[in-house]
């Protein structure tokens, strides 16, 4: 990524790890909508609450083509869910004005949904998305498979991604990685966040496991014992990773700790905070 300004976030929180910084939220509802956002996409663009608000309890986001225009005569809805270990993904269209109910998330399709990364533009709420989620779109005009997306947490980690049907999350991620994401592809593992639906434990233990299991992460299911770990820099849990390899199941069991870093924004504009992070214990 181009160096940002001093004053961005994204360049004072430069040596942050990523790991364990994607969005916990186990359903993800995406809705196609054009337009200005506002900072609160989803409560400040044009999108009537009617259209999404009986879809049951889930995350939504706002997704538009980087040419700003409305491309068809229907309006694309994506899901995210997880199921066990495993994620969920589908899609489909409807009319402009139709409403969407709880029943998107029992909906199946005998075909795989095509594979999408929405990369996170919304600038009302950070001025780092806007300005390298934009420019790296820039470099893959015409791209079919790329989405705009409203606010994915992370603002310091711009440009962030969220990849669909996969449900992986990205950051800081280069034209290199965001070109092998769009080719099916796993990016290298220092851009990658984590996979949705997990705990920020669950997360940094996945990708630990999927490189020394040299198994794909997507393969991994892991089982977290840190729900009620207490606060703090210094305390450690364990999770425990299996993958499916279709002969014996190979299991790993990693050790984290939790480390503190000094004070920064986590948002451009915003004081300093305080940063902790979840690191295996080698």
């Amino acid at each position: 990524m181009s160096s940002a300004p001093a004053d961005h976030c994204s360049q004072l929180n430069d040596h942050e790890p990523l790991a364990g910084s994607a969005l916990t939220d186990e359903r993800i509802l995406i809705l196609e909508q054009p337009g200005a956002w506002g900072r609160d996409a989803v409560n400040d663009s044009a999108l009537e609450p009617k259209i999404w608000r009986d879809v049951g309890n889930c995350r939504v986001l706002l997704a538009r083509h980087p040419d700003r225009t409305r491309p068809s005569h229907k309006r694309h809805w994506w899901t995210l869910q997880v199921r066990d270990s495993a994620i969920v993904g589908q899609h489909g269209q409807v009319d402009w004005s139709q409403t969407l109910t709880d029943r998107v998330w029992s909906l199946t399709s005998p075909d795989a949904p095509m594979g999408s990364v929405f990369i996170c533009t919304n600038g009302k709420r950070d001025q780092c998305c806007a300005e390298f989620g934009r420019r790296l779109l820039k470099k893959f005009r015409g791209e079919s498979k790329l989405w705009e997306v409203s606010h994915l947490g992370g603002h310091r980690f711009a440009p962030t991604a969220l990849v669909f049907p996969s449900g992986l999350m990205c950051g800081k991620l280069e034209q290199t990685d965001l070109t092998k994401l769009l080719n099916g592809g796993t990016p290298a593992q220092g851009v990658i966040r984590g996979r949705i639906g997990r705990s920020p434990t669950r997360q940094v233990a996945e990708l630990e496991a999927a490189e020394q299991l040299r198994v794909p992460l997507t393969d991994l299911s892991s089982h977290d014992t840190s729900e009620n770990l207490p606060a703090g820099s210094g305390t450690t849990t364990s999770v425990t990773i299996s993958a499916d390899t279709g002969g014996e199941p190979l299991t790993t069991s990693v050790a984290l700790a939790l480390r503190g870093g000094s004070p920064r924004p986590k948002s451009c504009g915003k004081p300093p905070d305080s940063t902790e992070y979840w690191l295996p214990i080698n």
